[in-house]
């Protein structure tokens, strides 16, 4: 890549949400308060993960969250050489990264999406060990479709999923629903599979799909492990559609490249372009005032 060479990126929207403790009030103020202090790494999965560059200000947390890859190195070389060994100190690793925004107002996460890099839930996971206290992060989806999804007076009489395999080899969901997928993917030693669920009243004493089920979707929208995602609904009384990555709240956004790769300030900058450009959707599900 060249200077000058432009990229899309993808930017996310998420609800950061943590259980209150006296010592952590809310999400953005228990990041704010780590700006101030060390986070040690944690493992999660594989690799060691980290805060960096955490910046705070009365209105947005702004930082990366990295991860760190210490073994199982990809070789190097030219075009028709030889490959070679990637020689590494002990104590370095491959870094992959996220950048992140952060607002005050209703915990609104915004989460440059990076393939090779975190997850959103990973993301939450490093927060729930570093502040002692659940935390998660939820999509947002256009007319609060995972929040309505969750309630538990909505039936959900069918789903239709599609998984591609991870590019990520060491990704393996919590959810034991979503655990026998990838099992069962991997046992087969496929690309992809496609899982289409329903129930039918007239045979069924429990013509919904349970619980398990609701929190296994969910992860895997959060996880960004789904490519497609749609359930039929029954919400008081009326039944719809609710389709959880066609309606999920993104912004592809163009950076133009000073070197191999962009500036903070330049993914900063597409952070606050997605926000403006997604505002109304996300005031829909949210609420006015997210500035």
């Amino acid at each position: 890549m060249q200077q000058g060479d432009v990229m899309f990126y993808r930017i996310e929207f998420f609800e950061l949400a943590a259980t209150a403790t006296p010592d952590v009030p809310n999400a953005f103020q228990a990041l704010t308060d780590l700006a101030h202090a060390p986070v040690p790494a944690v493992e999660i999965g594989a690799y060691m993960r980290e805060l960096w560059e955490l910046k705070p200000d009365t209105r947005v947390v702004r930082g990366q969250f990295r991860k760190f890859r210490m073994t199982d190195l990809p070789e190097i070389g030219r075009l028709g050489g030889e490959a070679e060994q990637m020689h590494l100190a002990e104590d370095q690793g491959l870094i992959e990264k996220n950048y992140f925004a952060l607002y005050k107002r209703h915990s609104l996460l915004a989460w440059h999406t990076n393939g090779h890099g975190n997850t959103p839930t990973q993301f939450a996971k490093m927060l729930s060990k570093a502040l002692g206290t659940s935390v998660e992060a939820n999509p947002l989806i256009q007319a609060n479709g995972l929040k309505r999804l969750m309630r538990g007076d909505v039936v959900v009489r069918s789903l239709e999923l599609s998984i591609p395999r991870p590019r990520d080899t060491e990704y393996y969901p919590d959810e034991v629903f979503s655990q026998h997928l990838f099992d069962a993917m991997g046992e087969a030693d496929g690309d992809r599979i496609r899982v289409s669920i329903t129930t039918d009243g007239r045979v069924s004493a429990r013509p919904q799909l349970g619980t398990r089920v609701k929190r296994a979707l969910k992860e895997l929208v959060s996880d960004q492990a789904a490519s497609t995602a749609r359930v039929q609904a029954i919400e008081d009384g009326v039944e719809h559609p609710i389709d959880l990555i066609a309606d999920r709240i993104t912004s592809m956004q163009e950076i133009e490249h000073e070197g191999r790769y962009p500036s903070p300030n330049a993914i900063y900058g597409a952070i606050d372009n997605a926000l403006d450009e997604e505002q109304a959707a996300i005031d829909a599900v949210l609420g006015r005032g997210i500035i």
